[in-house]
């Protein structure tokens, strides 16, 4: 069965989230182990925080991002802004024992599962809506497939989209002077404001 449209969404985002912070860190210039695990850290998260033109640009070619655009006309640039528009961390403290490390991270973003719901609620309305009945007439499946992403979007694009704010311990793992993500759900889970995206997710499959 085809993924519902939000999952196909969340699915993309997230491949986005990954190929932009990668799985492996830098290698260490410098100073003591906290400053070379910290460089890594921000080096990374703010590429996601300051995403520019050119790099969304780049991101659009992605496989995830044009069926999107294919299939439903989100453009890449409007689905990576909805999704990390609103990101913000900081790095509140970083702890090095030998090759290993945790670095605590207060992060916000948009709160996936509340703008699902939202999401969800407006999806319910409108599909008891005499609007919903005259675009199946009028309009026909393509015509109701483009309001159900337009209700969608406007989930996430709202001016008071409702923001997730967390901390998460990041641990990291250094090998070859090169430190390293140990768990890749960490690391979304900061992206995300420190949200349990597989839990929050479940709830809405």
């Amino acid at each position: 069965m085809e993924k519902k449209l939000w999952q196909k969404v969340a699915t993309a985002a997230l491949a986005v989230a990954l190929a932009v912070v990668p799985a492996v860190g830098l290698v260490g210039c410098g100073g003591n182990p906290a400053d070379q695990v910290k460089s890594v850290v921000t080096s990374n998260f703010d590429q996601i925080k300051s995403l520019d033109a050119e790099a969304i640009d780049e991101l659009g070619s992605m496989d995830e991002l044009k069926e999107l655009e294919t299939t439903y006309g989100i453009s890449s640039e409007r689905l990576i802004k909805a999704f990390y528009g609103h990101f913000d961390y900081t790095v509140d403290s970083v702890e090095v024992d030998g090759d290993t490390a945790t670095v605590k991270i207060t992060s916000s973003n948009v709160d996936l599962q509340k703008v699902v719901e939202s999401y969800m609620d407006s999806l319910t309305e409108f599909a008891t809506s005499g609007e919903a009945q005259n675009l199946v007439t009028e309009g026909g499946q393509q015509a109701v497939q483009d309001k159900v992403v337009e209700l969608l979007m406007a989930a996430f694009e709202a001016e008071d989209v409702p923001i997730a704010t967390g901390q998460t311990d990041l641990a990291m793992e250094r090998a070859d002077n090169s430190w390293t993500y140990v768990n890749e759900g960490e690391v979304l889970q900061v992206l995300f404001g420190g949200q349990d995206l597989q839990s929050a997710m479940s709830q809405f499959s």
